[in-house]
């Protein structure tokens, strides 16, 4: 009996230190949640994620505002702030973000990058963003614009005047997360009437201004003297080629501002292409005037010989009628004589065949530039075919996605690649 109760309690014994080492380890101290080690008198519960979104968080409101008109608004366009208000306040949802997930404005389900969510005064659920465009969101942009149908008047939109309907709300990037919306707005093509009545109207200027001055001048025709008949010459498709290119890269350039009040860089792609143009010009300019100095200097060479040759002859011919009948130099000189009338004949035959050095007279704008002295050239059909591709695919661009098409390298070769077919056979032809 005393055996039995020892051995109970030192198995006691034993069992109770156990317990006390665990309870007083600091990693039991760690998980009962006390700092300092000591049992805790509540029961251990998972963290809670602070500030964390509830699912079924709205936006209440949209508000546009425009820093240069202080009336309310419900049409939206770039340089306008947004006032967006939810039913979470803003120091929530800030909390939600990370370095590589910020919060910012969607607009139909498009993340607008590089708008920074702005504080409200006051209003602690309000959240503003300034509608920008900039290198990160450009495309994004592009996308925008592009779905809209482009009108100035009223359309099927709801009234929105040409505008299409957009839902703003506020998320996270990623998407993981975002307000509920059932707000829509309008976005606005041209929202600036100074947009569509100077700034606009100053490319037409400037394409009209070229039109007019290519017709009554000689700015768009090949160059060489002037006409002694006073008619025009023709139209040079190098020279026509670069205008088409400026004046719609001006185009461009300003539409885009009227749009989106941001001055777009030209894009590399547009001005290669631009210098390809001006390249062609430049190179059918330098053959032409190459080939006209080279005609003056043999019609100045062929007439100075034409003139002296009469001279000669008739020199030659008052000699052998004075000469003795026995005088030995008489056969000398008659074959001189001979000579000199067939030089005549040849010098002749070759002033007919030097080419004028005056610009040849227009035959009709698509027929100038598309003929050379041949006829209808299919090297010139070439470039005028692939001009006509590239400016169709850039104005699409421009009015769709107001956007100018940044042309690869491929693209660009297929241009510069006509423009030399054109220019090789170019040197090949012969003056007019």
């Amino acid at each position: 009996m005393k055996r039995f109760v020892s051995s109970g309690l030192s198995r006691l014994v034993i069992v109770t230190s156990i317990v006390v080492m665990f309870t007083t380890s600091p990693a039991h101290s760690q998980a009962a949640g006390s700092p300092s080690g000591a049992p805790s008198t509540t029961p251990a519960t998972a963290p809670s994620t602070p500030g964390k979104i509830p699912l079924e968080a709205q936006v209440l409101g949209v508000e546009v505002k425009d820093p240069k008109d202080t009336k309310h608004k419900t049409e939206v366009a770039l340089g306008n702030y947004i006032i967006t208000t939810l039913d979470t306040e803003l120091t929530t949802l800030r909390q939600q973000q990370t370095p590589t997930n910020k919060l910012g404005l969607f607009i139909n389900d498009l993340f607008i990058k590089g708008l920074e969510p702005l504080a409200v005064p006051g209003q602690p659920k309000s959240v503003m963003f300034q509608l920008k465009r900039s290198d990160d969101n450009r495309d994004a942009w592009s996308v925008l614009f592009g779905h809209k149908h482009f009108a100035l008047g009223s359309s099927k939109t709801g009234g929105c005047g040409g505008n299409d309907l957009i839902e703003l709300t506020v998320g996270l990037q990623d998407g993981s997360w975002a307000a509920k919306n059932a707000k829509t707005l309008c976005l606005e093509y041209l929202p600036d009437t100074a947009s569509k009545f100077l700034i606009l109207p100053i490319s037409f200027v400037v394409a009209v201004g070229t039109i007019i001055l290519g017709m009554k001048s000689s700015m768009l025709r090949d160059s060489g003297d002037p006409r002694t008949d006073g008619k025009l010459g023709t139209y040079s498709l190098g020279r026509c080629q670069m205008a088409l290119w400026f004046v719609t890269v001006v185009f461009a350039f300003l539409f885009a501002y009227a749009v989106t009040g941001d001055t777009s860089p030209i894009p590399q792609g547009t001005l290669i292409l631009m210098g390809i143009g001006a390249g062609t010009a430049l190179g059918a300019a330098a053959i032409d005037q190459n080939k006209r100095t080279a005609s003056k200097t043999d019609l100045a060479n062929w007439t100075a010989e034409h003139a002296a040759l009469p001279q000669q002859i008739q020199d030659l011919q008052s000699k052998i009628a004075n000469a003795q009948a026995n005088d030995p130099n008489v056969p000398v000189l008659q074959q001189q004589l001979q000579t000199a009338r067939q030089r005549l004949l040849v010098v002749s035959a070759q002033l007919s065949q030097i080419p004028s050095t005056q610009v040849a007279p227009t035959e009709g704008f698509i027929r100038d530039l598309l003929s050379d002295v041949n006829g209808i050239s299919f090297h010139r059909v070439q470039v005028f075919g692939w001009t006509l591709v590239f400016w169709a695919v850039f104005l699409s661009s421009i009015f769709k996605r107001v956007t100018m098409v940044d042309f690869d390298t491929t693209q660009l070769a297929l241009m510069g690649i006509s423009g030399s077919t054109y220019l090789g056979f170019k040197l090949q032809e012969k003056q007019s």
